[in-house]
């Protein structure tokens, strides 16, 4: 449903909301109501109870006036003190020009905008939203300079991504380069999970969770 940070507006889309008197929390903390009808609550979104640097998901409960609470399952995600953070479905961010991607803004506030390296990243969008398509072109920031420092120790990468379920593996591959002989590489496997590959690391596998 929701990915961001705290002070942050989240719209929440349903049928069965009260017209007025909704009461919404994200991990047990008030989200600030600033509009609500019977299909749509729009609220600010509280600080993260467990610290601004932490990615962490909570549960989102609509209560009504009248009738049974709503509860969203791992509805929101603080996305933490990202050092970067791009979001395809947000258009308001991503510059294009005939489809083709021109500028990918940074949302961390952090200002590492992404620019075409080579090859075509297209943006599009169909029913179930808007989205990146790679295709073996390529995005840099500030001609491959670095994000992440380098002699950094530790660091999380966090990814929400979609995959053709009718490409096979070692295809839709989506990679992090750190330096000219480091990187980290995620590649789809045939049976729909994801392989993250790097120098400094083994190869560890993860299981994709349907969204």
């Amino acid at each position: 449903m929701g990915l961001g940070k705290g002070g942050q507006e989240i719209t929440l889309k349903g049928s069965n909301f009260s017209d007025f008197g909704n009461i919404v929390t994200i991990g047990g903390s008030a989200c600030e109501i600033i509009s609500e009808s019977a299909t749509e609550i729009i609220c600010k979104v509280p600080e993260n109870p467990e610290g601004e640097d932490t990615v962490s998901s909570f549960n989102v409960v609509v209560k009504k006036p009248d009738g049974k609470p709503i509860e969203f399952t791992n509805g929101y995600t603080y996305v933490g003190k990202s050092k970067l953070w791009l979001d395809a479905a947000d258009s308001y961010n991503i510059t294009v020009d005939n489809k083709r991607v021109t500028e990918w803004k940074d949302k961390s506030g952090n200002e590492h905008h992404l620019k075409p390296l080579d090859g075509a990243v297209t943006f599009k969008g169909d029913q179930s939203g808007n989205y990146v398509q790679f295709g073996g072109g390529s995005l840099t920031y500030g001609g491959a300079r670095n994000i992440i420092p380098e002699g950094s120790k530790e660091h999380g990468l966090f990814v929400v991504l979609e995959s053709d379920p009718s490409a096979s593996s070692w295809t839709n591959p989506l990679s992090f380069q750190r330096s000219s002989s480091s990187g980290y590489r995620l590649e789809r496997n045939s049976d729909q999970s994801w392989n993250i590959h790097g120098s400094p690391i083994p190869s560890i596998k993860m299981n994709s969770f349907p969204l």
